[in-house]
């Protein structure tokens, strides 16, 4: 199978996977940041750095959103 490599256009800011959290899948699940956290295994003070841009996502983080969300780790890294 044939690799593709995906170019950006260099004046586009790669986005950030607390947007995408904050702005689809929290909606979508319908449940507390709180409880989200919770079902994490991480603090809320966590969660909101993530969700606020603050904190990158890390392999072990990625693999624990890919388990909630049902879509695996290689969407959050």
């Amino acid at each position: 199978m044939a690799e593709y490599k995906a170019k950006r256009h260099p004046s586009i800011k790669p986005l950030h996977p607390g947007e995408t959290l904050r702005e689809d899948i929290i909606p979508a699940l319908g449940r507390p940041k709180a409880e989200i956290a919770r079902l994490l295994g991480i603090s809320r003070q966590a969660l909101y750095d993530i969700h606020n841009e603050h904190a990158p996502v890390t392999a072990d983080m990625a693999v624990r959103l890919g388990k909630l969300c049902g879509n695996g780790p290689n969407l959050w890294i």
